[in-house]
């Protein structure tokens, strides 16, 4: 996908993209279940299948907060192991050009089944997100380029990542990360012992 696909598919309807109009519409129905803990579809989880405590992070590939929260992130998970589990959820911001495209990419890295590893190489890339970074991270992950570029240039997930963007907002999140632990709202890139401390009191 290049720059000018991506602005051509994002036409504009009386103010707004039609994939925003159609995100607002499908998301309507998503919204009811995407709340901090609630049930959403296609999750992407590491973790513990049968966890104890979740954490549901929102959030934004450009953010350089959230870049900076993975390393806690993955402690946390080596740590508690099967114990606690992450769901990872979009959270892009208006003012992060390369937020939106990035998280369509993951979603269709995703359809393959290579969401975590193209998650993984975006946030180790942040400096460089692009069209061509995209493409990069698709090839060394082996994905079926077809496939991929064919879902790239759809916005077909554009629904999907507004309506969780949305259910952020709605739960409480006004920045990125917002992490929910069992429902207990971690704003920011909070350190390790912040989490560490919340945890062990849901694990008690």
């Amino acid at each position: 996908m290049n720059i000018q696909n991506y602005s051509a598919k994002h036409l504009f309807l009386g103010g707004l993209s039609v994939p925003l109009i159609l995100g607002l519409l499908i998301g309507g129905v998503v919204l009811a279940k995407n709340s901090f803990g609630g049930d959403a579809p296609d999750k992407h989880i590491r973790g513990g299948k049968n966890a104890t405590v979740t954490l549901v992070e929102y959030s934004d590939f450009q953010c350089p907060y959230c870049q900076s929260l993975e390393p806690t992130l993955q402690q946390l998970l080596a740590e508690y192991g099967d114990k606690i589990s992450l769901e990872y959820r979009h959270y892009p911001l208006s003012f992060h050009p390369m937020a939106q495209p990035s998280a369509e990419a993951s979603e269709c890295a995703a359809e393959q089944g290579k969401f975590w590893e193209y998650h993984d190489g975006l946030f180790a890339n942040q400096a460089n997100l692009s069209p061509a970074l995209f493409q990069s991270l698709a090839e060394t992950l082996r994905l079926n380029m077809t496939r991929f570029n064919s879902c790239l240039n759809s916005g077909k997930y554009v629904a999907k990542i507004n309506a969780q963007l949305q259910a952020g907002q709605r739960a409480g999140v006004q920045g990125t990360p917002g992490t929910f632990v069992n429902g207990e709202l971690v704003s920011g890139a909070q350190p390790y012992e912040s989490f560490k401390n919340i945890i062990d009191g849901k694990l008690k």
